[in-house]
């Protein structure tokens, strides 16, 4: 299937794995480094503002 391809472009963003958890331990993590505040995301909480 790729044998003979330059280019192979993946869609995983929610496409074949369900990658919003890391997404929110990668944020937390970013807010808590920038400004010093312990926070909890949950898959929830995201999924309530993308609504």
């Amino acid at each position: 299937m790729v044998k003979g391809k330059k280019v192979i472009i993946f869609d995983l963003d929610g496409t074949l794995i369900d990658s919003i958890g890391i997404w929110n331990q990668i944020d937390q993590k970013l807010i808590e480094t920038i400004s010093n505040v312990k926070v909890e995301i949950s898959n929830l909480d995201i999924r309530k503002a993308k609504r």
